[in-house]
Protein backbone atom coordinates (compact mmCIF):
# COMPACT_ATOMS: atom_id res chain seq x y z
CA UNK A 1 0.00 0.00 0.00
CA UNK A 2 1.47 3.31 -1.09
CA UNK A 3 1.49 6.23 1.31
CA UNK A 4 -0.51 9.23 -0.01
CA UNK A 5 2.23 11.77 0.65
CA UNK A 6 0.22 14.69 -0.71
CA UNK A 7 -2.58 13.96 1.76
CA UNK A 8 -0.05 13.74 4.59
CA UNK A 9 1.49 17.04 3.48
CA UNK A 10 -1.89 18.79 3.25
CA UNK A 11 -2.85 17.50 6.71
CA UNK A 12 0.37 18.83 8.21
CA UNK A 13 -0.08 22.13 6.39
CA UNK A 14 -3.63 22.52 7.75
CA UNK A 15 -2.30 21.79 11.24
CA UNK A 16 0.36 24.47 10.70
CA UNK A 17 -2.22 27.03 9.55
CA UNK A 18 -4.32 26.40 12.65
CA UNK A 19 -1.35 26.53 15.02
CA UNK A 20 0.02 29.61 13.26
CA UNK A 21 -3.22 31.49 13.82
CA UNK A 22 -3.44 30.23 17.38
CA UNK A 23 0.07 31.33 18.31
CA UNK A 24 0.20 34.44 16.10
CA UNK A 25 3.13 33.48 13.87
CA UNK A 26 3.97 35.63 10.88
CA UNK A 27 1.66 34.71 8.01
CA UNK A 28 4.40 35.17 5.41
CA UNK A 29 6.41 32.11 6.47
CA UNK A 30 4.56 29.68 4.17
CA UNK A 31 4.98 32.06 1.24
CA UNK A 32 8.74 32.25 1.76
CA UNK A 33 8.92 28.49 2.12
CA UNK A 34 6.83 28.03 -1.03
CA UNK A 35 9.20 30.25 -2.99
CA UNK A 36 12.19 28.29 -1.70
CA UNK A 37 10.57 25.02 -2.73
CA UNK A 38 9.91 26.51 -6.18
CA UNK A 39 13.60 27.35 -6.51
CA UNK A 40 14.54 23.81 -5.50
CA UNK A 41 12.00 22.50 -8.01
CA UNK A 42 13.60 24.58 -10.75
CA UNK A 43 16.96 23.06 -9.83
CA UNK A 44 15.59 19.54 -10.15
CA UNK A 45 14.01 20.43 -13.48
CA UNK A 46 17.31 21.84 -14.75
CA UNK A 47 19.09 18.69 -13.58
CA UNK A 48 16.81 16.56 -15.74
CA UNK A 49 14.46 15.23 -13.05
CA UNK A 50 11.06 16.60 -14.14
CA UNK A 51 9.01 14.13 -12.10
CA UNK A 52 10.58 15.28 -8.84
CA UNK A 53 10.27 18.89 -9.98
CA UNK A 54 6.54 18.45 -10.61
CA UNK A 55 5.96 16.92 -7.18
CA UNK A 56 7.86 19.74 -5.49
CA UNK A 57 5.91 22.29 -7.52
CA UNK A 58 2.65 20.85 -6.18
CA UNK A 59 3.96 21.25 -2.63
CA UNK A 60 5.11 24.79 -3.38
CA UNK A 61 1.65 25.73 -4.67
CA UNK A 62 0.12 24.33 -1.46
CA UNK A 63 2.56 26.40 0.63
CA UNK A 64 1.70 29.52 -1.36
CA UNK A 65 -2.04 28.87 -1.00
CA UNK A 66 -1.66 28.44 2.77
CA UNK A 67 0.30 31.69 2.95
CA UNK A 68 -2.35 33.57 1.01
CA UNK A 69 -5.05 32.10 3.26
CA UNK A 70 -3.13 33.27 6.35
CA UNK A 71 -2.71 36.74 4.84
CA UNK A 72 -6.45 36.96 4.18
CA UNK A 73 -7.22 35.86 7.74
CA UNK A 74 -4.78 38.44 9.11
CA UNK A 75 -6.33 41.16 6.97
CA UNK A 76 -9.83 40.57 8.28
CA UNK A 77 -8.85 39.93 11.89
CA UNK A 78 -10.08 42.61 14.29
CA UNK A 79 -7.02 44.40 15.74
CA UNK A 80 -9.05 45.88 18.61
CA UNK A 81 -10.02 42.39 19.71
CA UNK A 82 -6.38 41.34 19.82
CA UNK A 83 -5.45 44.40 21.88
CA UNK A 84 -8.31 43.77 24.30
CA UNK A 85 -7.24 40.18 24.90
CA UNK A 86 -4.07 41.40 26.60
CA UNK A 87 -5.76 44.04 28.81
CA UNK A 88 -7.34 43.32 32.17
CA UNK A 89 -11.11 43.64 32.28
CA UNK A 90 -12.81 46.54 34.06
CA UNK A 91 -13.99 44.17 36.78
CA UNK A 92 -10.45 43.05 37.53
CA UNK A 93 -9.27 46.69 37.70
CA UNK A 94 -12.07 47.55 40.09
CA UNK A 95 -11.23 44.54 42.25
CA UNK A 96 -7.57 45.57 42.29
CA UNK A 97 -8.52 49.11 43.36
CA UNK A 98 -10.75 47.76 46.14
CA UNK A 99 -7.90 45.65 47.47
CA UNK A 100 -5.59 48.64 47.55
CA UNK A 101 -8.22 50.92 49.06
CA UNK A 102 -7.97 53.48 46.25
CA UNK A 103 -11.22 52.73 44.44
CA UNK A 104 -13.50 55.75 44.56
CA UNK A 105 -16.76 53.99 43.62
CA UNK A 106 -17.13 55.16 40.00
Amino acid sequence: MAVPWTLVFVSLLVAYVISSEWSGLDSRYPIVLGLCVLLISAGFDAAGRPTTANILTEYAVLFLAAGVLLLIIDHFRDPDLLRELGKPTSNSRRAEGERQGSWDGR
